[in-house]
């Protein structure tokens, strides 16, 4: 899973309560040698799912908030971050360039 640019995560969602584990974050704990693991439970088959280990908790909690979207719908996914917008459909690609090549010459008659 890619996971995008921190700086603007931070900048559409803001954290919710701090008071979540030892991480502060739900779904991810703290690994011996320092990265972050996080896994979720999916709430209708309830089986937990590995989501990996991380360098950053933020990382790892995005991967979480992402899975629980997933499971449940931006509407009622319980996420690490309160996001203020819509998962939105990309918008269409834009028009290929012109060609630099002019226009083949008309056919002889």
């Amino acid at each position: 899973m890619d996971i995008p640019d921190l700086q603007c995560i931070r900048l559409l969602c803001h954290q919710r309560r701090r008071s979540r584990g030892s991480t502060g974050y739900l779904g991810v704990r703290r690994r011996p040698l320092g990265c972050y693991a996080t896994e979720i439970t999916n709430p209708y088959t309830k089986k937990r799912h590995w989501l990996g280990t991380f360098d950053t908790s933020e990382e790892a909690s995005l991967a979480y908030d992402m899975s629980s979207i997933t499971f449940s719908g931006i509407d009622k996914a319980q996420t690490n971050f309160s996001y203020m917008f819509r998962i939105m459909p990309s918008p269409p690609p834009p028009p290929p360039p012109p060609s630099p090549l002019p226009p083949p010459p008309p056919p002889p008659s």
